[in-house]
């Protein structure tokens, strides 16, 4: 059975609510001036990145040995069944939600925001808005990194096959050259920053940064057979610790991002090593529960903080100018987001991710007994 890596889970939680807080803070932090002290939230876009190493590495870790023989298509389906699964039910109703309310109001004479193009739904259907398609974020704007993410989805059996079985010379080719291709695209993206590539380039992003992941899931495995005392330079406390340290000050003083990226490589092997008090900090309960609500936190944000906009605009102007209540409405807004992700996790996502499996076992199971009842009347 998979061991689960509690302190992955934990720092999936502070980088969901960290990228929540960036989009935001842009709404209730209009009165303050943040970027004077520091840059956490300017950077914190890169919490994505870290998802997408965090991706190829644990989906290595659950999944790497189904395809040790090759990729089977019973395999391959089973493996594709459940990731989306986990994705695509709560990515339909946030875009369900999107085009409710877009039409709404529309109903009561109300101006819809930009970015909900009618036509581009299909794409966001299909989970293809992050493939170089558009022109923009559309609908739910985060859910860009959800279509990256897909692309590496459909590809991940067979990049096991160029991956796993890898030597260590050639796997040290392959990462330095996701590392190049990373440093290719940030300079080729408009002034040269991972910010924008997203519904342009998101899906090469993702792939360079997930094929990192798995190899950070060899190189775990490698060092986990290693004695403790020479695996202790890994996956010590000093070195989990010190790389979360660096990379949140990073963040903090807006280090460059390939550097705050390769921080977060660090800080994902480090931590899935880690045996100490990192493991036993970032295991506590709440973070734990923050990690379980992570994904319906990144996903819903952007549907609540669209519901928001319309009523601030009606709020007195006393009401939303301080950098006090400016505070006190993030922080009850945050607190709001966390209540509705338990719940839509709860009562929504892990049902339909216990549905959606069976469902497509009964269909499948279906169309083999056509084929077999048309090949008897044959």
């Amino acid at each position: 059975m998979t061991r689960d890596i509690h302190a992955l889970t934990s720092l999936r939680g502070v980088a969901a609510l960290s990228v929540a807080t960036l989009h935001l803070h842009r709404d209730f932090g209009y009165a303050w001036n943040l970027e004077a002290h520091t840059l956490y939230l300017d950077r914190a876009y890169l919490w994505v990145d870290f998802f997408f190493i965090l991706s190829g590495f644990i989906l290595s870790h659950v999944y790497a040995r189904d395809f040790a023989g090759g990729a089977s298509g019973p395999a391959v389906r089973r493996f594709l069944v459940k990731r989306f699964a986990r994705i695509y039910p709560l990515h339909l109703l946030t875009l369900g939600f999107f085009w409710a309310f877009a039409l709404f109001k529309l109903s009561v004479g109300a101006r819809t925001a930009g970015h909900v193009d009618p036509a581009l739904i299909p794409s966001h259907l299909f989970l293809m808005q992050a493939w170089g398609w558009h022109d923009d974020l559309y609908w739910n704007y985060p859910s860009w990194s959800i279509s990256a993410e897909a692309a590496a989805y459909l590809l991940f059996p067979w990049l096991c096959l160029a991956v796993m079985p890898a030597g260590r010379m050639r796997a040290i080719l392959l990462g330095a050259g996701c590392l190049a291709g990373l440093a290719l695209l940030q300079a080729f993206e408009l002034k040269q920053t991972f910010r924008n590539a997203t519904y342009d380039t998101g899906a090469i992003r993702c792939l360079f940064e997930f094929v990192l992941g798995m190899l950070l899931y060899r190189a775990h495995r490698a060092l986990s057979d290693l004695p403790a005392a020479r695996a202790a330079l890994l996956g010590g406390d000093a070195a989990a610790f010190g790389g979360f340290g660096a990379l949140i000050l990073a963040m903090h003083f807006g280090a460059p991002e390939l550097l705050i990226v390769a921080l977060c490589a660090l800080v994902v092997l480090a931590a899935s090593l880690n045996e100490g008090a990192f493991a036993r900090l970032f295991s506590v309960r709440p973070l734990l529960w923050l990690g379980a609500v992570s994904y319906a936190v990144y996903m819903l944000h952007a549907p609540l903080q669209s519901v928001w906009g319309p009523i601030a605009t009606r709020l007195p102007e006393g009401w939303i100018g301080g950098p006090v209540l400016a505070a006190a409405y993030l922080a009850a807004f945050l607190v709001g987001l966390l209540v509705a992700a338990g719940l839509v996790r709860r009562f929504f996502e892990v049902p339909a991710r216990s549905y959606l499996p069976q469902l497509a076992a009964a269909g499948f199971a279906g169309i083999r007994f056509a084929g077999r009842r048309g090949r008897s009347r044959v």
